[in-house]
């Protein structure tokens, strides 16, 4: 609809423009006569950049309407993580709501790096905001080509030398609101210093985001 509004626009100020500043004998060329000198390729090529235009500008209209009707971000769940390794025999993970709303099929699923899985895929039905964090141990191992390597201990697998040139480590979390609306998250692991110098493993949350295909929970 703008490329027309811009086109209706054109016409009006060429017609003001030659009402008042053009000689009479110019007076009689209007808008019309003028454009019969334009072929009919041309036309044909005006139509489709038009339509093109009003298909993106209702795409985007559309998008920004699905975009109004979600709940906001800020306003939701935010599952927060923290990794403790190397003080026990499994690693152990703490979960915390911090957000506004509950935090449903609360799910830690894959690794980045391609050697390190899950058992199974790590699930709480419900964090909410006013409960105390949730402690789990998360069963994974490590898998190379010459067979199983390591099993529940990630710190072991940060200080390695064989992942050294690996891009840093993420873990993802999937989650969903009380709308219905899946979100996503990952989380940088890195090794830490270790004994009193800090935690064996350092968590870097990323930003929320929503699934994409999320369905709604039924």
């Amino acid at each position: 609809m703008w490329l027309l509004s811009a086109t209706w626009g054109a016409i009006g100020l060429f017609d003001l423009l030659k009402a008042e500043f053009l000689p009479e004998r110019v007076q009689r060329y209007t808008v019309i006569r003028l454009l019969n000198f334009i072929s009919w390729h041309t036309w044909i090529i005006v139509f489709l950049v038009l339509l093109i235009g009003v298909l993106l500008e209702g795409g985007h209209a559309a998008i920004q309407r699905r975009n109004k009707s979600l709940p906001p971000i800020a306003n939701g769940p935010d599952v927060v993580l923290d990794w403790e390794s190397g003080g026990q025999k499994f690693d152990r993970v703490r979960l915390r709501n911090i957000g506004k709303e509950s935090a449903f099929n609360v799910t830690l699923n894959s690794f980045s790096w391609p050697e390190l899985s899950f058992t199974a895929p790590l699930q709480i039905n419900a964090i909410h905001p006013n409960d105390s964090e949730v402690i789990r141990e998360p069963k994974f191992f490590e898998k190379l080509p010459s067979g199983v390597s390591n099993i529940g201990r990630l710190d072991v697998d940060l200080r390695s030398p064989l992942y050294r040139n690996h891009q840093p480590l993420e873990v993802m979390m999937t989650f969903s609101d009380t709308h219905g609306t899946m979100f996503e998250r990952k989380f940088v692991l890195e090794a830490g210093h270790g004994g009193s110098w800090g935690p064996e493993v350092v968590v870097t949350p990323k930003e929320i985001k929503r699934k994409a295909g999320g369905a709604p929970l039924t």
